[in-house]
């Protein structure tokens, strides 16, 4: 990736984030107000506890003299029955704060768990350590504060060397082909969050850089997705990779046509999450849902453009349009899977329209500015939200 994409991330980013070599400081720090708690750790059954922020953890934890109990916690597509099962040994643990290490449905998890247990008067502290690039990390610092029900203590300390790795080639040529389609689509995905909340939602003003970082996005797909995809035969797409391969089409044809086609990922990814419980949905469906809002916020004008040139005319008719793409691959890779097709155009038209809506305040803007890494905003974007918080008064 040249230095003209870097700089144009990090403006959209806001933040010029050096990352440390360990999270060891940064733990202690954080921890130190807990230091009389009690604590439940959350991992995966393979991510998480296996990484070095592990160690990291538990020394902080012992060296505060935190009880503490681990949890692991299932990272397949039964997320949403892991979900009950740490809600319930949450309960169970007397603790009073959450630590979350590991993938994007680990930290969905966790999430779940801070979430449900939040009164109007008690709120339940939950740090979040990403530890791969397919994990969501730069979607998690952006997006969880835009879930307008989560309003618990939140920290995030990534453990990633570099925030870019998701925009960058070297990341898919990094995967091997025992890796899976959903590690893929996820990487895409959390790139689409990083972009529309990022580049768009936050900072209008990018709107030719975020433009240049879509073209990007998609080069990265036709250099490390696409001929992945294409390797598997109709046989290996069953019904579960399905959704992946969906996915994946509506990422190429919404980039193909110079469109915003990430918008509509963003809704197919969000449908099919909350249909399906798939591996997609794993962390996507509480992370994407939130950017639902641009139906009626920023992008809205411009998402009615691209519904309008795919010959869509309202959010309800999306299904049928991807019915009608599916059938016109006969050829490609979603043949012979009319069933799912079906199955999933029902899906998109009736879940979509019920999925909730709510706009960002200033305040939540100044707090996902600020979320994690010891961000620190300009004096420019200080003044700015300043004044538009003056005049929300």
């Amino acid at each position: 990736m040249n230095q003209a994409v870097m700089d144009d991330i990090a403006r959209l980013n806001g933040l010029n984030v050096e990352m440390p070599d360990n999270i060891f400081p940064r733990l202690l720090t954080i921890l130190m107000p807990l230091a009389e708690e009690r604590c439940m750790l959350i991992t995966g059954m393979q991510s998480g506890h296996q990484s070095g922020a592990m160690a990291d953890v538990i020394g902080a934890l012992e060296q505060l003299s935190i009880a503490y109990q681990h949890h692991k916690i299932l990272e397949s597509g039964a997320s949403v029955t892991s979900a009950h099962l740490a809600t319930k040994t949450f309960r169970k643990s007397g603790a009073s704060f959450l630590i979350a290490i590991g993938g994007g449905s680990v930290l969905s998890v966790a999430k779940f768990v801070a979430s449900n247990h939040e009164t109007s008067s008690v709120r339940t502290p939950l740090i979040l350590i990403p530890t791969g690039p397919g994990c969501g990390a730069l979607s998690t610092r952006l997006t969880v504060l835009m879930d307008h029900r989560c309003k618990h203590c939140i920290s995030i300390i990534c453990t990633l060397r570099a925030e870019t790795v998701l925009l960058s080639t070297t990341y898919f040529e990094t995967l091997t082909p025992a890796m899976s389609i959903p590690a893929f689509l996820m990487g895409i995905v959390n790139a689409a969050e990083y972009l529309l909340a990022g580049g768009v939602s936050l900072y209008p003003e990018c709107q030719p850089v975020y433009l240049r970082l879509l073209v990007h996005t998609y080069d990265a797909w036709l250099l490390g997705i696409r001929p992945y995809l294409k390797s598997f035969n109709t046989e290996y797409l069953k019904k579960r990779d399905f959704i992946y391969a969906l996915a994946a089409c509506a990422v190429e044809i919404g980039l193909l046509q110079n469109k915003l086609g990430i918008g509509f990922l963003t809704y197919l990814g969000s449908a099919v999450s909350y249909r399906h419980g798939s591996n997609i949905g794993k962390s996507s469906a509480m992370f994407l849902a939130p950017l639902l809002r641009i139906r009626e916020d920023s992008l809205g004008k411009e998402i009615r453009q691209l519904y309008e040139s795919i010959g869509v005319e309202s959010v309800d008719g999306l299904g049928q349009v991807i019915k009608e793409i599916c059938k016109a691959d006969g050829e490609g890779l979603l043949c012979s899977t009319s069933d799912n097709v079906d199955d999933i155009a029902l899906c998109i038209d009736h879940v979509l329209p019920t999925l909730p809506y709510a706009p960002l305040s200033d305040l939540e803007i100044r707090l996902l500015l600020e979320a994690g890494y010891d961000n620190t905003l300009s004096p420019t974007m200080h003044t700015s939200i300043e004044r538009l918080e003056t005049l929300t008064l």
